[in-house]
């Protein structure tokens, strides 16, 4: 829609859809997540570039981690040598673990037993009006979700309800978000129920009968 908007699109001439998922492909379990495993951040991409906020992510686990907290976070995704930097102090840390590539079934498994997931992006225009699948795939898990207040983003995310949103580059409210999630099972548990409920509206079938429905109208004129 930015782009129907750029060259003026009228609205009434578009019908805007976000990403799509099988929500029926993810089954969140009822299991408590594993001691030894203790709260874990989790971030995924399949390739992370400058602006995906792996710096603003650090800074964040460091003053967790800073402030007592037992935390531990997982990044999958190959990192490109340009975008190592952000990171490197991070390198050699017992309690982060960094994964180039996992299965899409044992990616979904470690989603499941992670304590939040985090999307931290920065506002910038190339990521304003994206649409992560993963944000989908994270609410369709029942997880807590915790992403970046840009644009796209921010209209998937029901702030308070289906996920929590921070400044875009602001570990220090990203801090806050997460504690606020470490901090109160019972607040995280119903972040978790309420995203995945709003996962529904996200499946390929609801879509699906959308796109079909439009088609059907357009025929039909």
């Amino acid at each position: 829609d930015y782009e129907f908007r750029y060259f003026a699109i009228p609205q009434e001439c578009m019908m805007v859809m976000k990403n799509a998922i099988r929500v029926d492909q993810f089954h969140p379990s009822k299991r408590p997540a594993e001691p030894a495993v203790g709260f874990n951040i989790l971030c995924t991409r399949s390739t992370y570039h400058s602006d995906m906020g792996l710096d603003t992510m650090a800074a964040a686990y460091e003053r967790l981690r800073e402030a007592g907290h037992a935390v531990t976070m997982t990044i999958v995704g190959r990192i490109p040598d340009s975008v190592w930097p952000q990171i490197a102090r991070l390198k050699g840390d017992p309690n982060v673990e960094f994964l180039a590539f996992l299965e899409k079934e044992v990616l979904k498994e470690r989603i499941d037993r992670s304590g939040v997931c985090v999307v931290p992006f920065k506002d910038v225009p190339d990521l304003a009006q994206t649409y992560p699948i993963k944000v989908f795939e994270y609410m369709a898990l029942a997880k807590p979700v915790i992403v970046s207040d840009i644009d796209g983003m921010s209209e998937l995310i029901d702030d308070g309800e289906t996920g929590l949103l921070f400044r875009a580059g602001d570990p220090a409210d990203l801090f806050e978000k997460i504690v606020s999630v470490d901090a109160d099972p019972a607040f995280a548990a119903r972040l978790g129920e309420k995203a995945r409920a709003a996962s529904m509206a996200c499946d390929y079938a609801v879509k699906g009968k959308s796109i079909l429905d439009m088609l059907n109208r357009l025929t039909a004129c």
